[in-house]
C-alpha cells in the first residue's frame, strides 16, 4: 500500500475547497429569502397554512431567537407579552409600534411541538357617515 504524502500548499488548497463548500451550504440556508406578510418579516420557509396564519420552519426556540432574541433578531425592541404560558401550549404577542405596514401585530403560538405565526391585521379605518356635517343651512 503506497501512501502518497501531501505538500503543505496541496493540503491548503483541500482545507480551503472544504471551507468553502461549508460556508456555501450553511448560506443557502441561512440566507433563505424572508416571506413578507401585509409588511411583517417572517422567516424564510414559512409556509402559509390559512389566511394569514403561517407554519414556521423552525421549533419554538429557534423561531423566537429569529423574532427577538437571535443576533439576527427582527423585532428585538417591539413590545411583547405573553398570551399563554402553560404545559403543551405557549404564545406571544408582538406589538407593531413602528406603523409600519398593514399589521398590528403578530401572534407566535406553539402547539402539539408546531410553532405557528399570525398576523394580526390593521383595522379598517372607520368609514366618515355621509350627512350634511359643518354645512350651514
Amino acid at each position: 500500500m503506497f501512501l502518497a504524502r501531501v505538500d503543505k500548499a496541496a493540503a491548503r488548497g483541500y482545507f480551503a475547497a472544504l471551507v468553502f463548500l461549508a460556508w456555501t451550504l450553511w448560506s443557502t440556508q441561512a440566507l433563505a429569502k424572508d416571506l413578507i406578510v401585509k409588511g411583517a418579516q417572517l422567516p424564510g420557509g414559512c409556509q402559509q397554512v390559512g389566511e394569514d396564519r403561517y407554519k414556521s420552519p423552525s421549533n419554538w426556540r429557534d423561531t423566537m431567537q429569529w423574532f427577538l432574541d437571535g443576533p439576527r433578531a427582527t423585532y428585538k425592541g417591539y413590545p411583547r407579552s405573553w398570551i399563554v404560558n402553560q404545559p403543551g401550549i405557549r404564545g406571544i404577542h408582538i406589538v407593531n409600534n413602528s406603523g409600519k405596514g398593514e399589521w398590528e401585530g403578530l401572534n407566535i403560538y406553539e402547539l402539539d411541538n408546531e410553532t405557528r405565526i399570525f398576523v394580526v391585521s390593521k383595522d379598517p379605518p372607520a368609514a366618515k357617515p355621509a350627512g350634511n356635517e359643518g354645512k350651514a343651512r
